[in-house]
């Protein structure tokens, strides 16, 4: 008797593609790829405005990173998993410098190497400076996130001036 899942089960479990489909895709995809300039596989396809490689695969556009991922290793991804870069240059497509996470693994991959939004930010939004005794690091209400926060700013909400 085949085994019950519920949907959501099947959904966090990587499927296994064609494998005659998946072979000429990934045929395709290299003949894309400059691997002779340095560690870094550098896509040569179009590129998206963000300077990630674009790729059609299986009638979707997606960034090619992703597509050789799912290539290399045979699987199908969750749009819940992204596809990360150890090495941080947004068109390599070496599989060994790629990685699986999550939005959050992503967000803070981003922080602890210096690029993500937040931590570009010197000053809050009413121009007080995020530094020294005017930062406070917290979390968002249910502790999901973590966030600066401007100490003048809060006092001045809690006195209800602005």
């Amino acid at each position: 008797m085949a085994e019950h899942r519920t949907s959501d089960e099947r959904l966090k479990r990587p499927r296994i593609a064609a494998p005659d489909y998946d072979v000429a895709a990934l045929r395709r995809l290299m003949t894309y790829v400059d691997w002779a300039r340095d560690d870094c596989w550098r896509w040569l396809g179009a590129h998206g405005p963000t300077g990630y490689g674009l790729f059609q695969y299986r009638d979707v556009s997606m960034n090619a990173h992703r597509a050789m991922y799912q290539l290399h290793h045979g699987v199908k991804l969750t749009t819940e998993q992204y596809v990360l870069h150890r090495c941080d240059v947004r068109d390599c497509v070496n599989p060994a410098h790629l990685w699986i996470g999550t939005a959050k693994d992503n967000n803070a991959d981003c922080a602890r190497k210096g690029r993500h939004y937040e931590g570009s930010r010197t000053h809050c939004e009413r121009g007080h400076p995020f530094a020294g005794d005017n930062l406070r690091v917290g979390t968002q209400k249910g502790g999901r996130s973590i966030r600066r926060v401007c100490v003048t700013c809060e006092r001045l909400r809690a006195q209800g001036l602005v």
